[in-house]
């Protein structure tokens, strides 16, 4: 009756077996349940290639014992990683054999030591037994990294060089594709004149920012630029710079980059000072084509880039500009005045002009005398001191009146009574010395025996300073009475 009681059960298959003494047993068996465990648990942060140690432990409850079986995207795993670990070289992707953990559980263990980014994918695990099979219990590994250069086969990087028309707007440039998890962002720098800044990229929504783009372009357009590549991993951001330099020419009239001061004044200033050996009027211009023609005017003179007024005044050759070990379609036109007088101030015109337009300047030379800085200078020094003398009035100022307020409140508050002694002694220490007083006096008493004796030898001792009260007091006419014996 037992029996066909146990067989009726239902989803539940039976093994029996014989015991020693003949008596039928039943041992319950089922189909094996698997589940993941991560270790470190929880993940704190997102696993990071060759940064990151995870551990993926698959515990597998099943009777009768069950083998355990681990896979990646649904492709099992190789034999190649069971107990690799005692290998001199053991590989970052580590598999341990199934082990007992107690009478029904059963546990394997995938370590990844370090993470690496070929390491992602979703790794399941199942647990088979004579009983059956579990369903898998599975874990998607997202493994990141910042971002490296995607190579492709054929790919010759080098330097890219581009030319645009002044005022014109283009998209000169394309970062190469870098791989990274979270996908990368692309930035540009420009560097010229030995500094590096960052560029506005008006396409940075599309592609990430790998297409540059200018707008109306400027000859502090010209120059090299670099893109970088970025993301952030765990809040910190990870970039790797391109290989490839991108160079940018800008082409048309000439342009002089110094400009008139703001105002109505058609001209900017340099100043110098009265006998100079060599005062320079220097002005940055830029110009592709190179000019044609380059001359200082003043008054009636006329002299070109190259040429001289001897002694007195010399036009240099045009220098040209260099930016980042690059020579750059900007020069410096120059002209030298020697031994500078009063009589050198005035307006000096420079005149740029090329086969693609022409441009001009005005330039103010100002002489100033040295003697009219020492003058200058000696004012500045007198005011100086006679500031601190003013400072100084005030302070004492200030000092004494509050000296004299402190000597007021100490007389208010320091009165005493007339009789009593001017020696800056406190009421208690009064007390103290009076109650000695009257000890001295007692003891004295009792060595005369009993004889009312009293001794004054004391109060020449103790002979002080008078308060004015007291002093007052004192001088009044007085009566001599003999002492009273108590």
């Amino acid at each position: 009756m037992w029996v066909s009681e146990m067989k009726a059960l239902p989803f539940r298959p039976y093994r029996w077996a014989k015991s020693r003494n003949m008596c039928v047993t039943a041992i319950l068996s089922d189909s094996p349940e698997v589940r993941l465990e991560t270790s470190p648990q929880p993940l704190t942060a997102a696993p990071e290639d060759s940064a990151s140690f995870l551990s993926l432990k698959c515990l597998a409850d099943a009777n009768p014992v069950a083998s355990i079986k681990w896979f990646r995207d649904s492709v099992p795993l190789g034999a190649s990683l069971v107990d690799t670990a005692a290998s001199p070289s053991p590989p970052s992707l580590i598999q341990s054999r199934t082990t007992q953990l107690n009478d029904s559980v059963w546990g394997a263990e995938l370590r990844f030591e370090p993470v690496k980014r070929h390491d992602a994918g979703l790794y399941s695990c199942k647990a088979v037994n004579v009983i059956g099979e579990s369903a898998p219990a599975s874990y998607r590994l997202d493994v990141q990294y910042g971002p490296k250069l995607k190579r492709i086969e054929n790919d010759t990087s080098m330097d890219v060089e581009e030319t645009a028309l002044l005022s014109s707007a283009v998209e000169p440039f394309e970062c190469p594709e870098f791989e990274a998890n979270p996908p990368a962002q692309y930035r540009w720098v420009h560097l010229r004149g030995g500094a590096t800044e960052t560029i506005e990229n008006h396409v940075q929504n599309k592609g990430g920012g790998r297409r540059l783009r200018l707008e109306n372009i400027m000859w502090s357009d010209e120059g090299e630029y670099r893109c970088i590549a970025f993301n952030t991993i765990n809040g910190v951001k990870r970039e790797t710079a391109s290989d490839v330099h991108y160079m940018l020419h800008v082409t048309g009239p000439p342009e002089i980059q110094a400009r008139p001061l703001p105002g109505d004044r058609d001209f900017y200033e340099s100043i110098g000072w009265a006998g100079e050996p060599v005062h320079r009027l220097k002005s940055r211009f830029c110009s592709r084509p190179p000019p044609k023609l380059v001359a200082w005017q003043w008054g009636s003179s006329h002299i070109r880039a190259g040429e001289n007024i001897h002694p007195k005044y010399e036009a240099l050759p045009l220098e040209p500009i260099v930016e980042n070990k690059m020579v750059t379609n900007c020069y410096w036109a120059k002209l030298e005045i020697k031994d500078l007088q009063k009589e050198d101030a005035r307006i000096y015109a420079l005149l740029i002009e090329s086969e693609k337009g022409r441009d001009s300047t005005n330039i103010k030379l100002i002489v100033r005398d040295p003697t009219e800085m020492r003058v200058i200078a000696a004012a500045v020094a007198v005011g100086l001191l006679f500031m601190l003398l003013l400072i100084s009035i005030g302070v004492y100022s200030v000092l004494k009146i509050r000296r004299g307020r402190y000597r007021q409140e100490m007389m208010e508050e320091g009165s005493i009574a007339a009789d009593a002694l001017y020696n800056g002694t406190s009421i208690s220490q009064q007390k103290s010395i009076n109650s000695s007083h009257a000890k001295t006096f007692a003891r004295k008493s009792s060595l005369d025996n009993g004889q009312n004796a009293y001794d004054y030898s004391h109060i020449a001792k103790q002979t002080r300073a008078m308060s004015p009260e007291a002093l007052k007091v004192r001088r009044a006419p007085a009566v001599l009475q003999p002492p009273t014996i108590v």
